[in-house]
């Protein structure tokens, strides 16, 4: 296995966005990933939007050993992924899913075959992974040090990715509102909860990565949503509970993707 897992501390309407990460000062290949090499690496990033379900997926790469991990890909973009991944030079060697899905078909399966990379998803995802995660578990992706997170209420067994100040959100929170609770195993209560817990307390400059789109931002931080989302100011938890219950978002947001449903199938590593 290339990818580690560290116990720690508990198309037409489909197009491409990349983002690079700034550059910083690298340390040879060759050194160890010791802390201060560690904190010295800017993870690479290119996201992906896909229109028709309103996924958003990520590539994150280490800088100096090439190597990357693909974030809650969706089916139909595959060859996309692995274009963008050869023409930059690196090598997919884990996927993570936050979450079962049921708005698009996972690329999961089709990339593990692909490049024998890895798939990981949460211990109470449900899905049949080569590696289950725990909550404080921390991956090696090169000199880069991303931790899990258990962040249920979209789902039960949603995981959230903390690199540094950035952090993937998966389904638990979108940009102004918190993650949608329509699948069978939702709980606003638990969602409220759990964004209360783990991302209010974050430093302003923290950035979000949302795993869906929610109007045209694509990324945001925790300052920003201190002033745009009711979760990070005065709503009630019996508040936010009684407005899920009643099947509205919060903010209203035209803007919103329209979620397709399709079934998602990880069938696990049959390697000799």
């Amino acid at each position: 296995m290339r990818i580690a897992v560290l116990r720690g501390a508990p198309g037409a309407a489909r197009f491409h966005l990349a983002k690079t990460m700034p550059t910083m000062p690298a340390p040879s290949p060759s050194s160890p990933p010791g802390a201060a090499a560690q904190a010295a690496v800017p993870p690479l990033l290119r996201q992906f939007a896909d229109r028709r379900s309103g996924t958003l997926s990520y590539l994150v790469a280490c800088p100096v050993r090439r190597v990357a991990l693909l974030l809650d890909p969706v089916a139909a973009d595959a060859p996309l992924y692995l274009g963008v991944a050869e023409e930059a030079g690196w090598r997919i060697e884990a996927v993570l899913e936050t979450h079962r899905h049921s708005d698009h078909a996972s690329a999961a399966a089709l990339l593990r075959e692909a490049t024998g990379a890895l798939i990981l998803a949460g211990r109470d995802s449900g899905l049949a992974a080569d590696r289950l995660l725990d909550d404080g578990e921390a991956l090696t992706l090169g000199f880069l040090r991303p931790r899990v997170a258990h962040t249920p209420g979209h789902t039960r067994g949603c995981l959230s990715l903390a690199l540094g100040e950035r952090w993937f959100t998966g389904d638990c929170l979108t940009l102004g509102d918190g993650g949608p609770t329509d699948e069978p195993d939702s709980d606003p209560a638990t969602l409220y909860d759990t964004v209360r817990r783990v991302f209010v307390p974050l430093p302003d400059e923290t950035l979000l990565y949302p795993g869906h789109l929610r109007g045209p931002r694509r990324v945001g931080c925790i300052g920003e949503e201190r002033g745009r989302n009711p979760l990070f100011s005065g709503l009630s938890r019996d508040e936010f509970v009684a407005r899920r219950r009643a099947g509205r978002l919060l903010p209203d947001d035209p803007g919103a993707a329209p979620s397709l449903r399709f079934p998602l199938s990880l069938s696990p590593r049959t390697d000799p």
